[in-house]
């Protein structure tokens, strides 16, 4: 059905165009050719920009991932440091520990 809309739609625009003098059928030709014209160009310039935000969007999740982990890493080396010095001191004889500074010196 479509199909069918589709080819008598372009017959009356032929018949329409053949219908226009000479200089009016040059006017639309360049019209139309200006409309491409304007469209190609900007399809061309903004795929580069599209292309940019894809790159700057990976590079933001990077980013993420990379900082997450290092948060990560950063809390697990806390844990067993704290968990080094908990084992330290309770392993630790009491004569093997520091002695209490004295008050007078």
């Amino acid at each position: 059905m479509e199909n069918k809309e589709n080819t008598s739609e372009r017959n009356n625009i032929r018949s329409e165009f053949d219908a226009l003098p000479l200089d009016q059928k040059f006017a639309e030709l360049f019209r139309m050719e200006a409309k491409a014209i304007e469209e190609a160009l900007t399809y061309a310039i903004e795929q580069p920009f599209r292309m940019l935000e894809k790159v700057g969007d990976a590079l933001s999740d990077f980013g993420d991932k990379v900082e997450s982990k290092a948060k990560r890493a950063a809390e697990d080396v806390k844990e067993k440091r704290e968990a080094n010095k908990r084992t330290r001191s309770h392993n630790r004889p009491r004569s093997a520990r520091p002695p209490k500074p004295s008050p007078s010196a």
